[in-house]
């Protein structure tokens, strides 16, 4: 899936919704009333439901807009802690940019609303759905079309800054224009604007031009605004738009506070098996091409050479540099597991930490994963109940146990393990990597070798003879 084909999908939906509307105003069912016509009973002097062109221009924007929105914010609701996790990342880069600018009051502030990023998601993505609907359906036209062009205002500015940074070599502030330099891919600190979560991974400028085009056309239907189809008038269009924030915010919740995502569109999903993923990605990255930049004696500009067309006359060039072009990979490439081994000999006790990666993968049979990404915000009476309870019926059918946590020293995970009356061993991971992987803290997999066989929300684990029949064969 690419954004031309769903721009293709969504317009396609958009004429069909338009014929229809169209229809229903050539049979009186929906009606357009004069302008200025302000009785609560339209009499059939007051209607006028001739089809002007503009009225032709603004029934396929509004449905190609409505129909756009709903999709973006449908894809984002099946995964609100995807879209929570990416406004982190922009907090934490508004903060260091604030930070040493005119703008330095600022910083305090974005760390507070981090804080809060989760609530702020699921208000965004709710209020997306929302604004759909109402713009599809015409209900609060001036009111809809005025939010519609204010996000697409706030999404625009989000997506050029996420571009831009790329001119921005490290060390520099954003705001010191006069440093910018050439543009550096790999110096965008965000990169992907998560405007379809997890579903497409877009390239901030391609989504920078996306929503250059969608304001475009938001600024025409906010001009246009009374020349909007309308669906449903008064207290019945409120009811429909609070119906839809209802079921709309019910939908976000089920997809993280009482249960996993209904779709895993992350690299992770059920069935993967993870370590030939990450060999694949691992390949995708060692064949990437190598680029080599030399410098022409004669010019004095630096050229850029691939493996095939090399400087036959080394004497006109001088070698700079070698750059390999960057591929895009599935977090399955970033897959590394550290754990920790204890020596005892003559000088006393040492812990050191290894990479037990390959450890991981070579375990056999079926076992329980339990990924907790972050240790400050783990659920105790989680670990002290569902996890214990289903560790004490597995290891009774020889099933055993392991933990993933972020990162931290061999003292911290052990209290952790202690604190959370976890028998079992933990491994750690970055907390990136395993927010990733799955979407409850704790989080329950039950995997066969390398491969995910079934994942469940802390909140929705079967006991253990349910699991047994149904998934471990």
């Amino acid at each position: 899936m690419t954004l031309t084909t769903i721009f293709i999908y969504v317009g396609i939906a958009a004429v069909i919704f338009t014929a229809l509307t169209i229809l229903l105003y050539s049979k009186g069912i929906l009606v357009f009333p004069h302008p200025g016509t302000k009785t609560a009973a339209v009499t059939r002097e007051d209607i006028d439901n001739r089809y002007t062109p503009v009225r032709y221009v603004m029934t396929f924007l509004q449905s190609f807009l409505g129909i756009f929105f709903i999709f973006s914010g449908l894809v984002k609701a099946i995964d609100p802690l995807g879209t929570a996790y990416k406004m982190e990342q922009y907090f934490a880069q508004f903060e260091l940019v604030a930070d040493g600018s005119i703008f330095s009051f600022m910083s305090g502030l974005f760390p507070l609303m981090s804080s809060f990023s989760v609530a702020f998601a699921t208000f965004m993505i709710v209020l997306e759905l929302v604004l759909g609907f109402t713009i599809l359906f015409g209900i609060w036209k001036r009111l809809s079309s005025w939010l519609f062009f204010i996000i697409l205002f706030f999404f625009t500015i989000l997506t050029g800054f996420t571009h831009l940074t790329g001119y921005v070599p490290d060390g520099v502030n954003f705001f010191e224009f006069g440093k910018w330099g050439e543009f550096v891919k790999s110096q965008r600190k965000v990169t992907d604007c998560g405007c379809f979560g997890d579903f497409l991974k877009l390239d901030p400028f391609v989504s920078f031009v996306k929503d250059l085009i969608l304001i475009s056309l938001g600024f025409i239907l906010l001009i246009f605004n009374k020349s909007m189809h309308q669906y449903f008038k008064g207290a019945a269009g409120g009811l429909l738009a609070l119906v839809i924030t209802g079921i709309s915010l019910l939908f976000c919740l089920n997809n993280f506070v009482w249960d996993l995502p209904v779709k895993d569109f992350r690299p992770f999903a059920e069935g993967v098996n993870i370590q030939a993923s990450k060999a694949a990605e691992e390949e995708k990255l060692a064949n990437a091409p190598m680029y080599f930049i030399y410098k022409n004696l004669e010019t004095g500009q630096n050229e850029q050479f691939d493996m095939k067309n090399l400087p036959k006359d080394k004497t006109k060039f001088e070698y700079v540099d070698r750059i390999q072009e960057e591929v895009e990979t599935k977090k399955t490439a970033d897959f590394y597991l550290s754990g920790f081994k204890t020596i005892t000999d003559s000088t006393g006790t040492q812990t050191f930490e290894e990479d037990v990666t390959e450890d991981f993968f070579a375990t056999q049979g079926y076992h329980f994963v339990i990924v907790n990404a972050s240790r400050e915000k783990a659920n105790a009476d989680a670990f002290q109940t569902t996890v214990a309870t289903l560790q004490s019926e597995a290891e009774a059918a020889k099933i055993p146990f392991l933990g993933l946590t972020h990162v931290g020293s061999y003292e911290e995970v052990e209290s952790f393990r202690h604190d959370m009356q976890a028998a079992f061993p933990f491994y750690t991971a970055d907390d990136i990597l395993l927010k990733t992987i799955v979407r409850s803290n704790p989080g329950i997999l039950l995997m066969n070798g390398p491969t995910i066989v079934k994942k469940w929300h802390h909140n929705k684990v079967p006991n253990f003879e349910t699991i047994q029949k149904e998934h471990i064969k």
